[in-house]
């Protein structure tokens, strides 16, 4: 599926690499030293590198599956962290967690380009609304979000297990996050 994928979208087949021991070694000293400086400064800059490494780590492992799927963490995540700790904490999310995992396995293409737009958005959104519950505000940004890139994805043509597994899935997932797991983030980062 994955080669016929390529084709279908005009980019040759290749091979993709998993994460070399050079490169994990790497990441390690930069957790621990991120580690090690957040608890002498400010356990928040802990906490949002952590979700954030780990929404890269799932993105980058998903990405180099042979078939598509997007649970998108990074909606859920990068909503929790605007809420409670300002808008940028969640760009930065957004970007390191899934555009560099994206450009890293070259699944950077138009329906996850279109999705990480609307993700970007309804940050933005949420913003403007600093009061309203947070669960409920996610749940209407996310179906707001499902919509429209639902609705693109059919005008683009779009292969209907892509609709399925990466936009429904990614609605699916997030609307289950946020009922299990809204207001015990909100609580807990707050």
């Amino acid at each position: 599926m994955k080669e016929d994928e390529y084709r279908r979208r005009g980019l040759e087949p290749h091979e993709k690499k998993s994460m070399s021991k050079k490169t994990f070694s790497i990441l390690v000293i930069m957790f621990l030293t991120a580690f090690i400086l957040s608890l002498i400064f400010e356990i928040r800059i802990f906490i949002f590198l952590t979700l954030t490494a780990l929404t890269g780590v799932i993105n980058y492992n998903i990405n180099l599956l042979t078939f598509r799927v997007d649970p998108g963490l990074e909606v859920f995540l990068s909503l929790v962290l605007t809420r409670t700790y300002g808008l940028g904490y969640g760009l930065v999310l957004i970007f390191a967690g899934e555009i560099i995992p994206d450009l890293l396995t070259a699944r950077l293409d138009k329906d996850t380009t279109l999705s990480i737009i609307f993700t970007l958005l309804i940050n933005f959104v949420a913003v403007q609304y600093p009061d309203v519950n947070f669960v409920l505000l996610g749940l209407i940004l996310v179906t707001i979000k499902f919509i429209i890139c639902l609705g693109l994805d059919i005008i683009f043509m779009f292969a209907p297990e892509e609709m399925i597994f990466e936009t429904g899935l990614n609605f699916v997932v997030n609307i289950i996050l946020l009922l299990a797991f809204g207001d015990i983030f909100i609580a807990l980062l707050g």
